[in-house]
Parts: C-alpha cells; structure tokens; sequence
C-alpha cells in the first residue's frame, strides 16, 4: 500500500503506482470521507477493478480489552479481521474524558500516522475519527486479528473503576468499502478497560506455554492445546475481568498433547478471559480474547 506524504492546504498525497494508471490523491481526514475519495479514482481503475468480480465479505473492527494500574498509562488496541475485500474505511471511537485522556496513538497499520489518518475535532469530547483508502483500490495487506492502530490514554482516576470504549458515527460515520465503492457490512464490537492496582487479575494468572489457544482472538470457536507428561482428570474454567467464573468443564487429559474444542457459546460476552486448566498436579492459564460474531 502507497505511503501517503502531505499536500498543501493540510491535504495528503497518496501516489498509487506507477505507469499508465498511475494516480495521485489528496484527503484531509478532518474534511474528507470514503466516498469522496474514492469518486476521486480514475474511472480506468474503476472498470479494471469491475472486471475482478470481487465479493464483499463481513468485515469486523474490535477494542481489545485491557487492564492497567492507577496511574499508568493505558494502551487500548483496535483490531480488524476480514479486511481482504476492503479498499476503504473510516469509523469513530468513543471514550469517557472524565476518566481518561488522550495521549496520541501507535502501531498504526500500512505505515499511518495520526496526522494522516485520525479526524481530531472532537478528543476534548472524547472521540477520535479513524480514515484510511487505498486510492490504487487495492485491498488492505492486513492479516486477522492484526492490530489497526492503538489507543494512548493517561489515567484520571485516583480509585479502581473499569470504563467502556466504543464505536461512535462522529466525527466520521462507519462506512467500510471495497473496489466497486459497496458498502461492506461490518461488526464494531466494544471493549472495556480496568484500571486498579497491581494485583489484577491477568498480573496474577499469568500464561503458561504449554497450554496455547488458536485462533486467538476467536469468534465461533477456538483450540486449545496443552501439553502433560502425566495422566489426570482436570477442570477448565473461563474467569472474567473480576474473576468470575463464568464456564466450568471436566475434562479428561493424556500424557503427551491434548486438544480441546472451545465454543464461543460458552462465553456470556464478547471479552477477554482468563482459561485457568486445573489437573491433579498444577494449574496452567492462558488468557484468550472472544469476539463475539454476531455483533
């Protein structure tokens, strides 16, 4: 995907190749959206485009949730699966001002920046607009789960308190398309962050390697796969944030590795979780995030 370097006027201009359809754009994420973007493709492109009789496919965009001490600063991680299809995206993420402040952002996917890809009107409201095209109608080189950008908060609060982050339709409405300028149906899913003391419960439980989960985030169902030199019976629970037991299984396991099938309908909630696996000699954890797929 073309790195996109400034134009005047507060614009951006995007080169998409080179040769006879070679093109150039400017966008302003504070001014522009998708659809002006893309009418701004040659019509060539567009036939050549056509002519690949692309399928869109559910795309899904999701906050990571995360816990951090008091007074540390807070990493929030929006991730993105099924982005094969798309050529264009832009959404709005919310946050309560009252507990936590913007710092800026990181990790930004396909070489982005703040000053090129985030509509920052409306951070003393706490919301952040999130725009990205590929004026070459080239889909998104991004793998499942990858994260698309992080968020960096500094902590208000004085006391323990989890809050929520959220999709909003401001500054820049949801709207994800692919090279025919379609809409693509796209699942946001929220996510909440805990911020308390240092004893939380993902600092306690920590991972073991021998007991590993795939895919991870997951959203119908998930493998778990754990690894004993001895014979037992044993528990598998799923803890929430709070340390809610939220599913509990006997399991029987072998000596050598074990695989078990894990259904996203055995969680309440999209989240993330603790999977604590008790056998007659140890306890092994691994934490696992659940994107529900429905939402």
């Amino acid at each position: 995907m073309p790195h996109a370097t400034r134009c005047p006027k507060n614009g951006y201009l995007s080169k998409a190749k080179e040769g006879p359809l070679a093109t150039t754009s400017c966008y302003n994420p504070e001014s522009m959206n998708i659809t002006e973007l893309l009418w701004r493709v040659p019509v060539t492109v567009l036939l050549l485009s056509f002519s690949l009789a692309l399928t869109a496919q559910d795309t899904e965009f999701f906050i990571e949730e995360t816990s951090a001490d008091l007074g540390e600063e807070v990493e929030v991680n929006v991730r993105a699966l099924n982005l094969n299809m798309v050529v264009g995206v832009q959404f709005s993420v919310e946050w309560d001002p009252e507990v936590l402040s913007f710092l800026g952002v990181s990790n930004v996917a396909m070489e982005g920046s703040l000053m090129e890809n985030f509509n920052q009107t409306q951070l003393d409201s706490g919301r952040i607009g999130y725009l990205e095209v590929d004026p070459a109608l080239e889909p998104f080189d991004i793998q499942d789960s990858s994260i698309l950008f992080t968020l960096r908060f500094e902590s208000l609060v004085s006391v323990g308190t989890s809050t929520e982050i959220t999709f909003a339709e401001a500054p820049l409405a949801n709207r994800t398309t692919d090279a025919e300028n379609e809409i693509i149906d796209t699942r946001l899913s929220a996510g909440t962050i805990n911020i308390g003391g240092g004893s939380s419960l993902f600092d306690v439980l920590a991972d073991n390697e021998r007991f590993s989960a795939s895919p991870n985030p997951f959203m119908a169902s998930c493998a778990l796969k754990v690894n004993l030199d001895y014979r037992s019976a044993a528990v598998l629970e799923a803890l929430d944030v709070s340390g809610r037991i939220v599913m509990r299984r006997k399991i029987s396991l072998m000596s050598g590795d074990n695989l078990i099938r894990l259904s996203g309908g055995e969680f309440p909630a999209a989240g993330t979780y603790t999977l604590r696996l008790t056998t007659d000699r140890e306890q092994l954890n691994r934490k696992v995030i659940f994107n529900r797929s429905g939402r």
